[in-house]
Order: structure tokens, then C-alpha cells, then sequence
């Protein structure tokens, strides 16, 4: 059950692959009786059998070439024990065998995980059924989920349980092979764990910080009122007066869309990238004819020209200047006054600055928010500090 490397010799063209199995039954300290059969490795998954009255060159071998030698199988050995008979048969186990590291969902950055060896073709029934073993738990109630090479964190889609799926299926991420795989056990169903959907969910305060950031796994017949619901138990939230919440998709620093909270999970496309942002509505509720909710994104020309940061949504009242609409919004975000000073505003369409003085009434005509914003010009902040922002994780 294991090969072992005993030596190198020349050998002359004439010799038979005899005398030089006798060769190595000296190397090997054996009796010049023992049998051994003579194999070529051509490469590590082709073996092939030497016949013992060939010559060396009617061998077709050459200087580098590698023999492999091995005792006879007999009928007194175990053969239940015997589970690779032929030096082809081992060589390609262990071409085949990976060591595979498992490491729980949840807590992936601190669990140093479980190192399992199996085969690049084993199925995901072996390998839920080993790994249960491990965790002495029911492997119908596991579910795995492959690694990001690129992100350095696990995938958003979940692998789906199925006699096809083969490891090498699991661990190649964009072309790119990885060892880890994470695992999450549910107590359900197996028919109900792949109908489980993992969401980036964060929610804001009114001045677009960053309260929580987690994730929730719901089933994907779910509504996004669901989502809410769960967000909602945080003891980091409190929601004011209005107890309304909005549900948003945010795409490249703009808010993209707006979601209904009885829109279906099944019905988004649900990647790494995606998340959904919650925050509660507040200033529009009161809202008159006449006023217009915009959206606003942070901008900036420093390096050309580039969104940034967090969007969010504002009501223009109608026939406000520049400098009320700049107050209300500095209250919003509470940015101290001598940073504020520096900031420009902008109507933007299709990425085009028309900046906007103070004294000048800021409104859209025929508003469409897919293309138009009202745009903050300052420098992004986030870059001096690689972006990097405090974060509450549930």
C-alpha cells in the first residue's frame, strides 16, 4: 500500500529486466529467490507491465525512465486489506487523493477547520457522509458551500446536493483550485436546505452609517418583508416614529433599485456582490405635491470621474435654493461645517456634472432616477483609509 524510492543504476542496453530485477532485490535486501513483477511508470497514470525476457532497449526504456517492482499477490495475504493490487492502481489514488479543509459557515475567520482526505472524483454523498462522521452528525443535514479564491470567503451559492456533483466540482473557483470547502448544519428536511438562500443584508441609520451587516439565510419562497422582520430583531436597530422601512439594491455607489416587501427572494439574483440595504424612511413621509425624491450619490474628479460611497434618497422641496437644500443635507449626514465648505453640487446626467451656486432652485423636470442624480463632489474619504469602515457584525 505504499511505494518507496530505493535507488538509481545503469544498466546496459543487453541487460533483461531479470538481472535488473536482481539489481534491485539487492537494493531492497530481498532474496534472489523472490519474485518480483517490473512495471514502467510513463506517468503517474500509466503503468505499464514489463515483460522479463525483454532487454532493456527491446524495452523501449531510456535514461531517466523509472521501474516500479513489486512482490506477487498471493493467496495467504488479506486481500479485504489489499485495496490497490497493481502499482497503477496506487500511483493513481494518490494523483487523485486531495486533503480537503472544512470549516464551519459562521465562523470561517476563526475556525481553523477539518483537513479530510478523499478523491478528486468522490461524489457529494461520500463527501457529506465523511465529514458526518467526523462531526458525528446526520450528513442529510449538511450543506456545503465552495470557496471564493478571488474574495478569500465563501461563495453566496450554496453547492446543490446531487449524485452528479464531484469534488473537483466544488473546489474549482473561476479556474482558480482551492482545498476549503465550508460547511453549515441544518436541522430540516434535505429536500428543505437547498430551497435556503444566504443574503447580505446591512442596515443604515438616517445618515447613511452602517449599523449592522450580516447575513440571513431564509428560504427562497420567502418575501423580502421576511428579511425585514428578521433584520428588525437586531438589538442594534430602533426605529423611530414612521416604522417604515425601505428595502434597496445598491449598484456600483447608486441605488438601483427599490424593492416591494412582498417581492419573492426566489425572483433576485442573489451573488457574492449582491446585498440588500434597509434603512427607515423618514422625511419624505410628509412629503407635499409639488416636492420630488431624488437620488444622490457622492462623486468625485480627483483621478477622472467616479461614484463613491453610500447613495441615498431626498426630498427637493419645490422652489428650494442650493444653500437650503445644502443645510438640510449636512444635518442629514452630519458632516462637520469646515469639510462641508469643501463639497460641490452638482445636477448629474449620464455621469455629466452641471454644477449648481447657491442661490440658484434646485429641481429636476421630467425626473427619471436611472440616469439623473443630484451629486456630492468631495473627495472620497474611503480611499485614504483602503476603504475600510467600522462595521457591527451580527
Amino acid at each position: 500500500q505504499n511505494v518507496r524510492f530505493i535507488g538509481n543504476a545503469f544498466v546496459g542496453v543487453d541487460e533483461t529486466i531479470i538481472q535488473v530485477s536482481q539489481r534491485a532485490k539487492s537494493l531492497m535486501g530481498f532474496e534472489p529467490s523472490q519474485t518480483l513483477i517490473a512495471y514502467e511508470e510513463i506517468k503517474p497514470e500509466l503503468i505499464d507491465p514489463l515483460t522479463h525476457e525483454h532487454t532493456v532497449k527491446e524495452a523501449k526504456l531510456g535514461n531517466g525512465d523509472i521501474i516500479i517492482f513489486q512482490k506477487p499477490i498471493t493467496a495467504q495475504m488479506d486481500s479485504d486489506n489489499i485495496h490497490f493490487p497493481t502499482p497503477g492502481k496506487y500511483l493513481s489514488y494518490t494523483y487523485s487523493r486531495i486533503t480537503v479543509t472544512f470549516k464551519q459557515y459562521d465562523n470561517y475567520k476563526q475556525d481553523p477547520g477539518i483537513k479530510l482526505k478523499f478523491l478528486k472524483d468522490d461524489s457529494y454523498e461520500e463527501i457529506t457522509r465523511a465529514l458526518g462522521e467526523e462531526l458525528k452528525c446526520n450528513p442529510n443535514g449538511l450543506r456545503l458551500t465552495p470557496h471564493s479564491s478571488y474574495l478569500e470567503e465563501p461563495r453566496i451559492q450554496h453547492v446543490v446536493a446531487s449524485k452528479d456533483t464531484k469534488l473537483m466540482d466544488i473546489l474549482l473557483s473561476s479556474q482558480q483550485m482551492t482545498t476549503i470547502i465550508y460547511y453549515t448544519y441544518i436541522d430540516t428536511h434535505i429536500e428543505d436546505i437547498h430551497n435556503i438562500v444566504t443574503v447580505n443584508v446591512v442596515w443604515r441609520d438616517s445618515t447613511t452609517k452602517t449599523v449592522v451587516k450580516t447575513k440571513l439565510e431564509v428560504h427562497k419562497d420567502k418575501k423580502v418583508k421576511h428579511l425585514v422582520k428578521r433584520l428588525l430583531q437586531s438589538s442594534e436597530i430602533t426605529l423611530t416614529a414612521t416604522k417604515r422601512v425601505r428595502v434597496m439594491e445598491f449598484w456600483r455607489h447608486r441605488v438601483s433599485k427599490i424593492y416591494d416587501h412582498d417581492t419573492q427572494l426566489k425572483t433576485l439574483r442573489i451573488t457574492n456582490d449582491f446585498k440588500l440595504v434597509f434603512e427607515e424612511i423618514d422625511e419624505e413621509v410628509n412629503k407635499d405635491n409639488g416636492d420630488l425624491l431624488v437620488h444622490v450619490v457622492h462623486f468625485s474628479q480627483s483621478y477622472g470621474f467616479s461614484y463613491f460611497g453610500s447613495p441615498f434618497l431626498f426630498v427637493l422641496k419645490k422652489g428650494e435654493r442650493l444653500r437650503e437644500v445644502k443645510e438640510r443635507i449636512r444635518a442629514k449626514l452630519q458632516i462637520a461645517e469646515d469639510e462641508f465648505k469643501k463639497w460641490r453640487f452638482a445636477k448629474l446626467r449620464f455621469s455629466e456634472p452641471d454644477f449648481l451656486i447657491d442661490e440658484e432652485v434646485v429641481y429636476f423636470h421630467q425626473y427619471d432616477p436611472t440616469t439623473e442624480f443630484l451629486g456630492l463632489c468631495h473627495t472620497n474619504r474611503e480611499k485614504r483609509n483602503n476603504g475600510n469602515e467600522a462595521l457591527k457584525i451580527n
